[in-house]
């Protein structure tokens, strides 16, 4: 026993140092693991910690940082455990949620650009097409405009080409108040069209289609804002837009935006003149507009299709005939 005592201290002392070990140095399990990602996004070094990342993993699916360029950060988690964490945030499918989580600052560029494709690409998750390009956009905005980096979170919409055929990316931008992104968008599909000819036309027009859809939506709002932020609109699309109402009967309120925005209420195109056009598609709060801005009724294209009021006559259009005659209009 005598010979026991010596290291009865020094036993005790390893048994209660492994005990502490045992307790407080234990590895997460799997649903820690989860709730850590999930409660708090934390630095690159608390994640990599707290998920016992080890080199192991970085052979497996993460790139190391020696392998990455001096800018590239490097990954925290794969994008498998990335989207399954994120599983909360896709179900709500809110843009806004799904947005913040993917440009948190631990997730490098390159993963993020990955995110967003897999989130886009795959319907399970029932992002509508305005919704991805808002997503795209809101990850662009937190970059310098007309930087590198947001330059290459454009490319998804080129990617993509319906992002450009099924939405307007830049009335999307003006909407959410995207202030980073609507300059550089513009400058940035400029000089992208040469190099993607199957979406040249959709990039070239981006300005004008993101007019239309603010026509269509009655947003003055965004039709300001795609005016002021895009340094004004040419005289050939604010008049094209006057047209589109004439043909669709859509937003006659937005026609005295669009005559201060240098729009020519009576030009003439074929046999007709917007005020024809109205007529003949029987759009009276159209023509009613365009009487307020002392449009001329009497003006005809072509002696054949006659004036405003022989095509409210032939047409046995009485209200539209009555208000045209009262208005001024003659034979």
């Amino acid at each position: 026993m005598k010979f026991i005592k010596p290291f009865v201290l020094p036993l005790l002392l390893l048994a209660v140092v492994f005990l502490f070990k045992t307790v407080y140095v234990q590895e997460l399990s799997a649903e820690q693991k989860e709730q850590v990602v999930k409660s708090r996004f934390l630095t690159y070094d608390q994640l990599r910690e707290q998920l016992q990342l080890s080199d192991e993993s970085d052979e497996q699916g993460v790139e190391s940082q020696s392998a990455q360029s001096q800018q590239m950060e490097k990954r925290i988690v794969s994008n498998e455990q990335l989207l399954s964490h994120m599983a909360a945030q896709l179900a709500s499918r809110s843009v806004e949620q799904v947005a913040s989580y993917v440009a948190h600052d631990g997730i490098p560029l390159d993963q993020r650009i990955e995110l967003l494709h897999e989130i886009i690409i795959n319907d399970a998750y029932g992002f509508s097409y305005d919704d991805a390009v808002q997503l795209v956009l809101d990850i662009a905005n937190r970059y310098q405009p007309g930087s590198e980096s947001q330059k290459q979170v454009f490319k998804l919409l080129t990617q993509y080409k319906d992002l450009l055929k099924k939405s307007s990316p830049l009335f999307i931008a003006v909407e959410n108040g995207y202030k980073q992104t609507i300059l550089p968008l513009i400058e940035w599909s400029m000089k992208m069209a040469p190099q993607h000819p199957e979406v040249k036309e959709d990039l070239q027009e981006l300005k004008y289609r993101a007019l239309v859809r603010a026509v269509d939506e009655e947003n003055v709002k965004a039709l300001h804002g795609i005016y002021n932020f895009s340094q004004g609109i040419s005289k050939e699309h604010a008049t094209d837009l006057v047209w589109h109402i004439a043909k669709n009967g859509k937003s006659a309120s937005l026609l005295p935006e669009l005559k201060k925005m240098g729009a020519d209420i009576d030009q003439s195109r074929g046999r007709m003149t917007p005020v024809i056009q109205a007529v003949v598609n029987k759009y009276i709060d159209v023509v009613e507009q365009l009487i307020k801005l002392n449009v001329d009724l009497n003006k005809i294209a072509d002696l054949e299709t006659g004036s405003a009021l022989q095509q409210a006559i032939a047409s046995r259009d009485v209200p539209m005939e009555n208000l045209l005659r009262r208005s001024g209009a003659h034979e």
